[in-house]
């Protein structure tokens, strides 16, 4: 139980130091060993001098070890090194010649029976080792005997490597042992204490690391990332500024530790001592105490601060200030000699929390809240200072625009400058009915929660509340049990299965959007036969969801009108036939196209529809107008002589010819080959115009702009004032940043007396109209 709390009080340091610093880690050794279990192991043995990589710079970690490579693993680990020099060449098997590179490894290595040969005079240094025999030669490495241990081989070896640790993020198998769960299970053995033999039998001895290594003990006070006068690579201890090594010291802030090193280099950590506490603080701190609740009965119990003890305050060092500690709080206590006084103290404290307005977009400086502007630390090139500015997301590191509407936000910064801080962000909702508020507690779905800052108003209605930390209500806003009717194309369905069945029930479809969805359907529905997934076939769909996004009723398959015989009128955006209703497209209309088993959503006005079979579902407006048509057949695109788009880059192709790689309207990238020399558009970057043969080449391209780059004063979901004029805005305004990435009007920045506006340009279409804007900045 002692060894997990120690953990869990290491996985709390780490977090309340590391999140208001973006610590830079060494990259690994070898970029194959990055993430895997064994990284850390295979630095370890590396910085020790056990183990190496291959000439190509990667460790290959799956490759299974053979007997001569064990041999040589084991003896360096035992510190016999020279030993292994010394014993070169005879040896005592037939199958290893004196000049084999490992005959020394294999001499000292056979000679304390750690590795025998075979009954046939060989050793077999080629052959690939068992996990059961590399555990057999580890726990013999040890200094134990076959004697020691009862039963028959290999179980008998298993259950001692299992025993002492030695297997500990390894699974074993019968199968050949590779060199990334070697090194794991190489590490866990060097950790392990050796045996001895004694009069009174078999008694534990030092660490197998003792062998190779030097052990080193430090109380540690400071490092680069909490302490700016701190060398890079360095760390201050009790007993003097260190080199840190290979190890992460802000785990171990304020602990005692134990270490091996070698050449003064700190490898492994082997023990931490110190008693360590987290509390959130009940009240603000006076001299020498921090206030928590232990209990109801106890609100303001008492923990004894040394007056002369360190702070780590919202990851920066200084001396303590119990002014500094505020309610809310929270402090992690370190009674670094177990006197019973705290003597070293971690402090997060973050402001109050806000909701974010809008999402964040790459490169922004500024998170937009309800109510308030946050004004990011950046660099002297007035970008994001990613060394200062830390964001994380329900506890994982995240980028800056992963940060999204509604999410809610903590801010921690120091106390000095400001400039250092972490965005913490949780993302957690609840809906239902909010139905009480019992002892100041809003209850909704039955459940009671606290408030941090959330109206009442809504009593008795269906919410949906943003929650902050510890489930506390932020923000309440009333949400629509009525069920929302969408409509889809579905391509397949599946059912994904787990070990005790059918897990889950899902439909891929197109969506309006064009764009491609696999939606889960609730699976309660299904298993209690509301929902009959076998039913649920390919085609066109009407369909509702429930608050997770599922299908929580049967898609009904949509009845359309067959228009045969129709001439399709892509000029005037009609339908007709003689002596037949007329049918209009407009802008709300949406185009699938169905080939075979491919689905896409069309634009109207791109394709002669020659040949195709014609579907129409209309709009009950009695006015004819075409809510979704559906093209069955094979389209044939038409030369397009004003396709705009936002050209990203151009390169050279065959004949010097230009091709340009764009963004169309909807967001999709493509890359358009043309008639046009290289030469002449080299430059070529923003809105044009294209004008596309029937081959799909760019024949002519035309810089249309014509709102000129200015600063937006204003602006409504109709018209927007961009520099003192005031425009007419399309039915459906697209807009980019100054790279080609597809933004939202909500990207747009009004100007105001504290923020200045974005600075536009823009580009009309043939009704005068803003149809495309591109933010500058």
């Amino acid at each position: 139980m002692k060894s997990i709390k120690k953990l869990l009080a290491l996985a709390i340091i780490a977090t309340l130091v590391l999140g208001l610093m973006p610590v830079a880690f060494a990259a690994p050794t070898f970029p194959d060993t990055a993430g895997k279990p064994f990284e850390q192991a295979v630095e370890q043995l590396k910085a020790l001098g056990i183990v190496d990589g291959y000439p190509d710079g990667t460790y290959k970690p799956d490759v299974v070890v053979t007997r001569a490579q064990m041999a040589k693993l084991i003896v360096i680990s035992l510190g016999l090194n020279n030993a292994a020099e010394i014993s070169k060449g005879i040896t005592m098997f037939t199958d290893v010649k004196s000049d084999h590179w490992a005959s020394g490894y294999i001499n000292v290595a056979s000679s304390l029976g750690i590795i025998v040969g075979y009954p046939d005079g060989t050793f077999k240094p080629e052959a690939t080792v068992s996990y059961p025999e590399a555990l057999t030669m580890l726990v013999r490495a040890l200094g134990y005997k076959d004697s020691d241990l009862p039963g028959t081989w290999p179980t008998n070896y298993l259950v001692k490597a299992s025993t002492l640790g030695i297997t500990k993020d390894v699974t074993v198998t019968l199968g050949g042992a590779n060199r990334g769960d070697v090194a794991s299970m190489l590490m866990n053995t060097l950790k392990t204490k050796t045996v001895k033999r004694t009069n009174e039998g078999l008694v534990e001895d030092v660490l197998l690391l003792s062998k190779i290594a030097k052990e080193a003990t430090y109380t540690v006070i400071a490092t680069p990332e909490v302490d700016s006068n701190v060398e890079a690579g360095k760390v201050v201890t009790k007993e003097g500024t260190i080199s840190a090594g290979s190890i992460n010291f802000n785990d171990y802030l304020g602990r005692k530790v134990t270490v091996f090193e070698k050449d003064d280099k700190p490898i492994v950590v082997t023990k931490v001592e110190g008693d360590v506490v987290t509390v959130e603080a009940s009240k603000d701190s006076v001299s020498g105490i921090v206030y928590y609740k232990k209990d109801d009965k106890t609100p303001y119990a008492e923990l004894k601060v040394a007056t002369n003890a360190k702070m780590v305050y919202n990851g920066t060092l200084y001396d303590v200030n119990f002014g500094d500690i505020k309610t809310g709080a929270k402090v992690t206590l370190i009674d670094t000699d177990s006197d019973k006084t705290y003597d070293y103290l971690i402090v997060k404290y973050y402001d109050a929390p806000v909701v974010v307005a809008k999402d964040v977009v790459a490169n922004a400086t500024k998170i937009y809240t309800e109510g308030s502007t946050i004004n990011l630390t950046t660099d002297d090139e007035g970008k994001v200072d990613l060394s200062k500015v830390n964001v994380k997301i329900n506890g994982v590191p995240a980028k800056l625009e992963n940060i999204k509407k509604d999410d809610v936000l903590y801010i921690a910064k120091d106390k000095e400058t400001k400039a250092k801080m972490e965005l913490y962000v949780i993302r957690k909702t609840v809906s239902g009915k909010f139905t009480e508020i019992k002892d100041g507690k809003y209850v909704i779905g039955g459940v009671e929660y606290e408030v941090i800052n959330a109206a009442d108003s809504l009593l008795g209605k269906d919410v949906k509340a943003l929650l902050g930390e510890n489930n506390k209500i932020v923000k309440l806003a009333e949400v629509s049990t009525t069920a929302v009717e969408n409509y889809g194309y579905i391509t397949v369905t599946g059912k994904v299965y787990g070990a005790f069945g059918v897990e889950s029930y899902q439909v891929k479809m197109v969506k309006p959007d064009g764009t491609t969805a696999v939606l889960t359907v609730e699976k309660s529905k299904v298993d209690d036969g509301y929902i009959d997934f076998n039913a649920i076939a390919p085609g066109f769909v009407k369909y509702t969801v429930n608050e997770k996004n599922e299908i929580n009723a049967q898609p009904t398959p949509v009845t359309l009108t067959i228009l045969s015989g129709y001439t399709v009128d892509t000029t005037n955006n009609k339908l007709t036939k003689a002596n037949a209703p007329t049918y209009y497209i407009n802008s709300d209309t949406v185009v699938y196209n169905v080939d075979g088993s491919t689905v896409k959503v069309v634009k109207f006005a791109d394709y002669d529809y020659t040949g195709v079979t014609l579907k129409v579902l209309v709009s009950d407006d009695n006015l004819n107008n075409v809510k979704y048509l559906i093209t069955e057949g094979t389209l044939t695109s038409k030369t397009d002589t004003g396709t705009k788009v936002f050209i990203k880059s151009v390169s050279k192709i065959a004949d010097n010819k230009a091709r340009f790689y764009a963004v169309k309207l909807d967001g999709t990238s493509v890359a358009y080959d043309s008639t046009l020399n290289y030469a002449d558009y080299t430059t070529a970057k923003g809105v044009y115009s294209l004008t596309i043969d029937k081959d799909g080449k760019v024949t002519k391209i035309e810089d249309i702009i014509n709102v000129p780059k200015d600063e937006v004063l204003a602006k409504t979901s109709t018209r927007i004032n961009i520099g003192g004029t005031v425009y007419d805005l399309a039915s459906t305004v697209t807009v980019f940043d100054k790279d080609g990435n597809k933004l939202t009007m909500d990207d747009i920045v009004v100007k105001t007396d504290y923020v200045d506006g974005s600075q536009v340009k823009a580009y009309k279409n043939t009704d005068v109209k803003i149809e495309i804007i591109v933010i500058e900045q």
